[in-house]
């Protein structure tokens, strides 16, 4: 392989690189906030083309940005690690969670039927943290709050991004360790 050719591979591994970097939380893996933007975006097209519902669900799992703050590094990252394992585990491969924020998680579930089938989607998402995660000897159980928008193609990225914070807030207000649903098609409370 000629020189110019191995510098071009260089470069081209640089730019896949940050890539990477820029788009991919640190510690999970998933998708980081600046990813979720675009996977939002690609959802509204698809259902504005296909003509089927998505949820887009804000999980918060409770408490865990003041255990963060009471670990070390690397047992925080382990915790963190776990969590978006569990959610990923419990989604179709079609679904996508993105890492948003230290205790904050968003989902795109797309290709669903009704706001039965979001509901099904938060349950699983919900089993995730029944068992507990044992970290430097303390098992740990921390309980996760859904809000959850049922949304389609003719819908506004910011405006479902603000409708499912709004319904996590209506979800917490009911207690922690469960979900709330609005379906923004026909604008009525789920």
């Amino acid at each position: 392989i000629t020189s110019p050719h191995r510098a071009e591979r260089r470069r081209r591994g640089r730019v896949v690189e940050l890539t990477r970097q820029i788009t991919l939380d640190e510690v999970t893996g998933l998708p980081n906030a600046r990813s979720f933007e675009m996977l939002l975006a690609s959802a509204l097209r698809r259902s504005a083309r296909t003509s089927c519902p998505f949820a887009l669900m804000r999980v918060e799992i409770d408490g865990l940005a003041r255990l963060l703050d009471e670990l070390d590094m690397s047992d925080a990252h382990r915790l963190v690690d776990i969590h978006a394992a569990r959610l990923t585990q419990r989604l179709r491969p079609s679904d996508q969670v993105c890492r948003v924020d230290g205790d904050t998680f968003m989902v795109i579930a797309e290709d669903l039927g009704d706001v039965q089938d979001a509901a099904g989607v938060a349950y699983r998402l919900l089993s995730t943290v029944v068992e507990p995660i044992e970290i430097v000897g303390r098992r740990i159980r921390l309980p996760m709050t859904i809000g959850v928008v049922v949304a389609d193609g003719a819908s506004a990225g910011h405006d479902l991004i603000g409708a499912a914070s709004s319904t996590l807030q209506d979800a917490l207000r009911d207690g922690q360790g469960g979900f709330r649903i609005i379906d923004v098609r026909s604008g009525l409370a789920a």
